[in-house]
């Protein structure tokens, strides 16, 4: 079901951090004004609400994503799960990963390994080296009208394999 609802800098940690039984298990991927993480959900830090601009954390049955344009602005923000009503579409998208160039950090029961993009970027994920795609759902609604075409409304992250 889509929810979707505002939150002000300082609404969201307490908000977020609610969710933590409900998405246990998760992954996060937060986008700040400098930097991106990515993690297990148990592992996100929101000292830095201030750069914060993203933030998605999912798993294969829903997302909570809270966005916003602007330093300062509220974030939007939303939580969307098969419930919604919607039809969807799964696509499978290669990430971007320059295979001679990668980092492997983290522990056994915890790995974490750094992929380096083609153009020299660089972003970390909380899995071993053996991942290179990410599922995406795209959600569709029909139109108004009576030609009963769709069109995409929404998309999440389902997992990264």
């Amino acid at each position: 079901m889509i929810k979707p609802f505002g939150l002000q800098e300082n609404e969201l940690q307490p908000f977020v951090r609610g969710l933590e039984n409900e998405f246990a298990g998760a992954v996060f991927v937060a986008v700040y004004t400098d930097r991106m993480e990515s993690d297990r959900f148990s592992k996100l830090s929101l000292e830095d609400i201030g750069h914060l601009l993203e933030l998605r954390v999912f798993c294969e049955e829903k997302e909570l994503l809270c966005r916003r344009d602007y330093m300062g602005e509220a974030f939007c923000a939303r939580i969307l799960d098969d419930n919604c009503g919607m039809t969807f579409f799964d696509e499978t998208h290669l990430l971007d990963q320059d295979l001679t160039r990668m980092e492997s950090s983290g522990t056994e029961e915890e790995p974490m390994t750094r992929f380096y993009t083609m153009g020299g970027g660089s972003y970390e994920v909380p899995y071993s080296e053996n991942v290179s795609k990410i599922r995406v759902r795209t959600y569709f609604a029909a139109d108004d009208g009576k030609n009963g075409i769709e069109y995409p409304v929404d998309w999440r992250a389902i997992k990264i394999f």
